[in-house]
């Protein structure tokens, strides 16, 4: 018997995994939004053959988890893990017989539910048990509340159309209360169980029936179609329709509208009984047989009909007419009550207009306080002052009624989604509530307010005879008046009264007629009203500041405040009349009439040059701070017996000389101190007289990030030198001959020139001599230059290693060994004149932060300077360097006139690229461009400029990890519009730091996608073996040859395959060592998804996304570390 109830369990545990495998052949219909019966037929005829039923509806009760044993241990129950596999594949058998769409309502349902549990408001108050929901039975909400109340999967595809209202929790104790009958603006039907409340009755012959919330459904015994119901926010009227007469007035209660029985007298039922007569029958039966005429044309068919009060109110009552004549259903009525001032704002810009108002107004910005109804309308020359606007209107708001903006309402115009503004408003804890799009209705405020002003403001332009262009003045006119009016959404009070009421100050004196400056729009306002209908009105012509003279009406004032940006210089009025278009003579007394007239006024701009490098001598001899720097300079050149004075040989050249100024500043943009240098005019010099070689070596960018790379792994110190004056150190092998300093000329020999000794700034040969020079001394020092790079310098000495980069006069350096760093200051120290900087902080432009564990690289003050230079400091910031999907082209656009500014402008963008490759492709592009660049060239470098002011913080960053180099490369095959070749690009980690990245248009065309994607490879294979010989050079040695990932199938075959086909005869040879490298070992080629390629950002511009998901694997955002 044991073995049979065994075999039994078995194979019911068995049974939904059989099950599962044959429910493809079981059930013919998926669940969806209209089979729901059909599913629930076959799930239930399935379900109880396989025995299952009783597991679903509950028969068979859920184990317990654990069992506790006699001496008290907890252990897990068998039969619960049994009953839980169980459960758990019934589960996945039921979302097999579903469709997609009922799985995506399952799992909202899921997510709902979950969001509930964990909150724990969601029990409800004063209640012992949890609400059950009356549409699908699920406990912890009302079906009032329900989120599938409106789905036909739980309801049925055609829902019965008399539902009955279900009340929320909060209002069941209406319900209770057999006096009470609650109305619904949202019911087409209203129901009540007193028959009494019902008069006329008449008795229903339909078969339909109202369905309740327990599931029920309920006979209709009598029904009254002779009443209509309006709901405003604070009352509740019932009207009867034929005779128009009110039935009952009540007010709202609780957001509800209750009747109270004991106050529907059934006299007025009666009274609307009588007034019922067959007349009206008659009307409405006519006026719906023929197609629902107005009320003239039915009585000229049927003079009998009279147009009296009946009749009229029957057609107005007419929701047939009503439904036909409108265009969309209406929008209910809001209910968002404030109680104070400034709890809610509502907000608008209107523009541009038609016409430009006559002082360069196109927009104007409206914004309405919900409780006092007040109005303040700012003038806009551009649609981007919002943002600027709306701040100044804020600080008003609390500086003179002391009272914050809670609620902010606006569209979804441009203006109020820009990135500062949300910023602004999360900053100062401003909710910022967004209408829907296409939504007017929902910032109906401000819109309705918007007509108003227009129309207002036309009616004042009419009545004075004024074109349009006096617009903005009109505007500004009709919301003072408006202000100043009474309305009937405040029972006939005006706002400004409103505002008096709650103890709001208006900011300005009542009584009072002047006038209120806005100096950043050169407008002066009158604070009392213009009286348009006087035969003058006086308007300013240009920008200056002139005064609106007008017929003022001295009264309470009410501010109209316009644009108010940076503040500037405010000039003493001029008054200037200017006649309107009709020459109307006016008997005004003006200044120009008494023959008073100002002299104009003009500003001398004062340049403060201890701030600012003096661009002459002449202007740098006047200030003590420039000339302390130029002598301390002349001292330096006499120190290192720079020149000696000689008289001028014959035939020889002399070169002139100059004072070049400048600031030198520390990485957060303070001043650091004051340099004057001495610099010789190279443009002088002659080729075969006075110089010959000029070529000079300096450290490339990977070899920076290299060495800095090592460091961070390797946890070596960075340390840095400065070398004072160094050109001055090298020896020069021509004879050159320079023009004495001047004022600083020699008064026993002032027509002798300086032969000079050594290299002096602004020779073309200066640069090589001094890397002559200081070569020379640190091989004499057991250093070695790099065969990779010779600007890079090598010291190994037994346990000792140092490595030394060299960029002209900057000198970094770093050692395993921190004293040998010491005693290597001190010995070049003894022939150079050395700075000791410290630690590596700023280098080359470079800011550099170190923290114990990692070391980031920006170039953010270089980015700041690069705006600041291109007057983009204030300007949008864009959130990719490029538009997606957009290649340039040579033809685009006009030619530039001045292209200076653009070269400008592209070769410091190219700078920084040294720590920010995530702009690489994009000005890769822009470079190619320099000869002949046009206006759709310099938006696209603009654009990089907006990226860059979002993100001028950015940079990289090098962390520790194991040494092994791996490659991305990737090809973008006939990207150019104009000549077709291909871009190439690659990205080489060294362990887990970016070190080297490159984006480069391929030198020629290439035939077919797997030929640019091969050059590409090639080219990654050149530069990751000069990395090897770098390393090599650095006694760094690699256990794992170099990975290089590729996306194309077709060039990984080419690299690893020894036979070639005839396709790929016309690539180059030299192209093929990829493949001998790989032979060798030296290097292994790998395939990989291009949804992983990270070299995707270096040859094509990417959707935004897209570039954004890349950019996280290649720059962040540097982080302020203290002391670093």
């Amino acid at each position: 018997m044991a073995s049979a109830n065994s075999s039994l369990n078995i194979s019911s545990n068995q049974s939904p995994l059989i099950l599962l495998n044959n429910m493809s052949n079981l059930m013919s219909t998926k669940l969806d939004s209209s089979n729901f019966m059909i599913w629930k037929l076959q799930i239930t005829a399935v379900l109880d053959a396989y025995s299952m039923l009783d597991h679903l509806d509950g028969s068979i009760p859920k184990p317990n988890q654990f069992l506790t044993t006699e001496t008290g241990i907890q252990a897990v129950n068998p039969e619960f893990l049994v009953w839980s596999k169980k459960d758990k594949a019934l589960l996945t058998l039921l979302y097999s017989t579903c469709s997609s769409s009922v799985l995506a309502m399952v799992y909202q349902q899921q997510q709902q539910n979950s969001s509930t549990t964990q909150s724990p408001q969601a029990t409800f108050q004063g209640k012992n048990e949890r609400p059950t929901c009356q549409i699908y039975w699920k406990m912890g909400h009302y079906a009032i509340d329900c989120y599938n109340k409106m789905n036909f999967a739980y309801q049925g595809k055609n829902p019965t159309k008399k539902l009955a209202a279900m009340a929320s929790a909060s209002n069941l104790h209406y319900t209770q209360n057999a006096e009470t009958w609650l109305t619904n603006t949202g019911a087409t039907d209203h129901i009540t169980a007193n028959a009494n409340n019902l008069s006329p009755q008449a008795p229903y012959q339909g078969q339909e029936q109202v369905s309740v919330g327990n599931g029920q459904n309920l006979p209709i015994q009598n029904i009254d179609n002779n009443c209509s119901c309006y709901f405003d926010a604070k009352k509740l009227l019932i009207q009867d329709l034929p005779t128009g007469r009110l039935l009952y007035k009540g007010l709202s209660s609780n957001g509800v509208y209750p009747i109270q029985s004991h106050l529907f007298h059934s006299t007025a039922n009666k009274t609307a009984c009588v007034a019922h007569s067959i007349s009206s029958d008659k009307w409405h039966l006519w006026h719906s047989r023929l197609g629902h005429p107005s009320s003239n044309v039915l009585h000229n068919i049927f003079p009998c009909f009279s147009t009296g009060s009946n009749s009229k109110s029957v057609i107005e009552h007419c929701h047939h007419c009503l439904a036909g004549k409108m265009h969309q259903l209406p929008f209910p009525i809001s209910n968002k009550t404030v109680t104070s001032p400034f709890e809610l704002i509502h907000a608008d810009l209107w523009g541009p207009a038609p016409v430009t108002a006559s002082n360069g107004f196109r927009f104007y910005l409206v914004f309405v306080d919900e409780f006092t109804k007040f109005t303040w309308v700012y003038l806009l020359k551009h649609k981007s002052d919002t943002f600027q606007v709306f701040t100044q209107f804020r600080a008003m708001i609390e500086t003179q009624f002391s009272l914050p903006i809670k609620i902010l309402r606006t569209d979804c115009g441009g203006e109020f989604l820009s990135t500062p503004f949300n910023q602004f408003c999360s900053s100062k804890g401003i909710i910022h509530q967004l209408s829907c799009p296409h939504t007017p209705q929902q910032n109906g405020v401000a819109e309705r307010k918007h007509r108003h002003l227009v129309q207002c403001a036309l009616a004042l332009l009419s009545q004075s005879k004024l074109p349009l262009s006096y617009w903005s003045y009109a505007i500004s006119t009709a919301a003072h008046i408006i202000n100043k009016l009474p309305t009937p959404n405040l029972d006939f009070f005006s706002p400004l009264n409103k505002s008096t009421d709650t103890h709001i100050s208006t900011g300005l004196c009542p009584n009072t007629a002047g006038t209120v400056s806005t100096p950043a729009t050169d407008l002066f306002l009158p604070t009392g009203q213009i009286d348009f209908s006087s035969p003058t009105l006086i308007i300013p012509t240009s920008s200056s500041n002139i005064t609106i003279s007008t017929t003022a009406i001295a009264a309470s004032s009410s501010p109209v405040p316009l644009l108010n940006t940076a503040p500037t210089p405010i000039l003493e009025p001029i008054s200037i009349d200017i006649p309107l278009p009709n020459h109307i003579s006016h008997p005004m007394q003006t200044r120009s009439k008494s023959g008073i007239v100002k002299s104009k006024l003009t500003y001398a701009a004062i340049v403060d040059y201890t701030i600012t490098e003096p661009p002459s001598y002449t202007v740098a001899s006047k200030h003590s701070k420039w000339c302390t720097a130029m002598d301390e300079e002349f001292q330096a050149l006499q120190q290192q017996a720079t020149w000696t004075l000689v008289p001028l040989p014959d035939s020889k050249n002399v070169v002139g000389c100059k004072w070049v100024y400048k600031l030198k500043h520390h990485s957060d943009g303070s001043i650091a101190r004051y340099k004057a240098r001495l610099v010789a005019k190279g443009f002088h010099q002659q080729y075969g007289v006075d110089f010959e070689e000029t070529f000079s070596p300096v450290i490339k960018p990977p070899t920076v990030r290299l060495i800095l790379s090592l460091a961070v792994s390797l946890n070596w110190p960075l340390r840095q030198l400065d070398v004072k004056n160094a050109f001055l150190h090298g020896t020069l092998k021509e004879e050159v001959y320079m023009a004495q300093p001047q004022d600083y000329i020699d008064h026993t020999h002032p027509h002798y020139v300086c032969k000079l000794q050594k290299s002096i700034y602004g020779l073309k040969q200066a640069p090589r001599a001094w890397f002559e020079s200081f070569t020379t001394q640190l091989l004499h020092l057991g250093f070695i230059a790099s065969s990779a790079d010779s600007s890079l310098f090598i010291y190994k000495d037994n346990q000792v290693i140092a490595y030394l980069l060299l960029y002209v006069d900057d000198i970094v350096f770093t050692s395993n060994t921190p004293s040998f760093l010491d005693h290597l200051i001190q010995q070049l120290n003894s022939t150079f004149d050395l700075k000791d900087l410290g630690s590596l902080h700023y280098f080359l432009g470079l800011q550099i932060t170190r923290s114990s564990s990692r070391l980031y690289i920006t170039q953010s003050k270089y980015a700041q300077d690069l705006l600041k230079k291109h007057n983009m400091l204030d300007c949008k910031p864009a959130s990719s360097p490029s538009c997606p999907n957009v290649r340039l082209a040579v033809h685009d656009g006009d030619l530039l006139t001045d292209p200076h500014a653009y070269r400008s402008m592209v070769g410091t963008l190219h700078y920084l690229t040294f720590t920010r490759p995530d702009i690489s492709f994009v000005v890769h592009q822009v470079c190619q461009y320099m000869s002949t660049p046009t206006t759709t060239h310099l938006t696209a470098a603009k654009r990089v400029l907006r990226y860059i002011r979002g993100t001028f913080n950015h940079g990289i960053e090098f962390t520790p990890g194991p040494l092994h180099l791996s490659v991305y490369t990737d090809a973008d095959w006939a990207g150019d519009p104009d000549d077709r070749r291909s871009t190439s690009g690659f990205l080489v980690y060294l362990g887990n730091n970016a070190i080297t990245w490159s984006a480069k248009k391929q030198p020629t065309v290439s035939r077919s996608s797997t030929e640019s994607e091969y050059r590409a490879l090639a080219i990654a294979s050149t530069e990751i073996c000069w990395v090897r010989s770098l390393l090599k050079d650095l006694g760094i040695y690699l256990t794992d040859p170099p990975i290089l990932w590729c996306d194309n199938v077709s060039a990984l075959a080419i690299a690893s395959n020894p036979v070639f086909h005839a396709r790929t005869k016309h690539i180059e040879v030299d192209f093929h060592f990829v493949q001998e490298r790989v032979l060798r070992k030296d290097l292994v080629v790998k395939f990989f998804s291009t949804v992983d390629q990270l070299a995707d950002i270096f040859t094509k511009s990417l959707p935004t996304h897209r570039f954004l998901e890349l950019r996280r694997n290649l720059t962040v955002n540097v982080p302020k570390i203290e002391g670093g």
